[in-house]
C-alpha cells in the first residue's frame, strides 16, 4: 500500500507499507509527473515500515513510465528514507549510490521527525547529534556518546590530534570487533585503549581514573 501526503509545498511523504500492488502505482506516477514539470527542486520522505513485498506488475507499471520518473529525478533535492528494517534502510544505501546528483539520507524509525525535518530543510546536518559530550563529573575525562552515523563534521572531533593529547581511551559499548580493532590500534598511536561491555560504564571510568 502506498500513501502520499504533502508535508511542504516542494515535499512530499510517500508512505509504503504492506504489499506494493499495481493499483498503488498511478499515483506514485502522478506526482513524478507533477514534479518533473515544477519549477523548483522539490524533496520526498520514504516512510517505509512493514513492507510485505512488491507486485512484479509493479516492476513493469515502473518501467512503461520510465522517462516520466527520470524527469522527476533531475528536479529532486533531498530525498529522506524512514526504515524500520535493517535490509532496507541497506538497500536504499546502496540504490542512493545511483543518485549522485540527490542529496539521499536514511533514517532508522526513531529519527523519523529528524529526517522530515531535514527533507524540509528545517536543519541542514542530517546526522547532526550522532556525537554528543558526556559530563562524568571529573575534568580529567572527556567522555563522548555515539548514536547512530557519524558524519565528516562529527568526525572532526576524533582527529589524530586529539587522540595524541590522551593517555587511555575507554571504548563501552557498541560491536564486539570495533573494541577488538580499538585495542589492536594502541601501540600504533601511542595510547592505552580498552573495551568495555555496554554494562560496565563504571568500570570503565575506573579504569580511566588509574
Amino acid at each position: 500500500m502506498i500513501t502520499i501526503s504533502e508535508l511542504t509545498p516542494n515535499v512530499q511523504q510517500i508512505k509504503i507499507s504492506g504489499k506494493v500492488q499495481s493499483a498503488d502505482m498511478p499515483q506514485v506516477i502522478d506526482l513524478a509527473e507533477m514534479i518533473g514539470k515544477g519549477g523548483k527542486k522539490d524533496s520526498l520522505v520514504f516512510d517505509i515500515e512493514n513492507v510485505e513485498g512488491f507486485d512484479w506488475s509493479v516492476l513493469g507499471e515502473e518501467m512503461s513510465h520510465l522517462s516520466t520518473m527520470m524527469r522527476m529525478l533531475t528536479r529532486l533535492d533531498r530525498i529522506a528514507v524512514i526504515a524500520d528494517q535493517s535490509w532496507l534502510r541497506t538497500a536504499a544505501r546502496l540504490e542512493s549510490a545511483l543518485l549522485p546528483g540527490v542529496t539521499y539520507e536514511v533514517f532508522s524509525r526513531d529519527k523519523a521527525e529528524q529526517a522530515r525535518a531535514w527533507a524540509k530543510g528545517e536543519i541542514d546536518r542530517p546526522h547532526a547529534d550522532a556525537v554528543r559530550l558526556v559530563d562524568v563529573g571529573d575534568s580529567s575525562i572527556v567522555a563522548f556518546e555515539l548514536d547512530g552515523r557519524i558524519d565528516e563534521d562529527n568526525a572532526a572531533m576524533m582527529i589524530m590530534d586529539f587522540i595524541k593529547r590522551l593517555d587511555r581511551y575507554a571504548i563501552v559499548g557498541g560491536p564486539e570487533w570495533m573494541r577488538s580493532l580499538a585495542e589492536k590500534m594502541s601501540p600504533v598511536v601511542n595510547l592505552e585503549i580498552k573495551g568495555f561491555d555496554l554494562d560496565e560504564e563504571s568500570e570503565a571510568l575506573e579504569w580511566l581514573k588509574r
